[in-house]
């Protein structure tokens, strides 16, 4: 899965838990330097949401923390994990 794609997936699960648009969500987090609005329940409800939708774990620690900050920094986070741990699993 390519960035945007994963940029727009997390939009659209922020905006779905906002009851908001995700049009709008967007345009407004591209207008903010894409700066999540999330607190810690919304950010384990993403992590748990993402970790089951691509078989992944999101490790709990300052980098995930970090990413969290950022639309763009926490796709990056998730694109790099989905092949890492397939790969892993492929050669257990």
């Amino acid at each position: 899965m390519n960035q945007d794609a994963l940029e727009n997936e997390i939009v659209g699960l922020l905006a779905a838990n906002m009851s908001r648009n995700a049009d709008e969500l967007d345009a407004e987090l591209r207008a903010l330097g894409q700066e999540m609005p999330v607190d810690s329940l919304l950010s384990v409800e993403l992590i748990v949401e993402l970790e089951m939708r691509y078989g992944i774990t999101i490790p709990i620690n300052e980098d995930t923390a970090d990413a969290l900050r950022s639309v763009r920094l926490f796709a990056q986070l998730v694109g790099e994990l989905i092949p890492a741990q397939r790969n892993s699993e492929e050669s257990a």
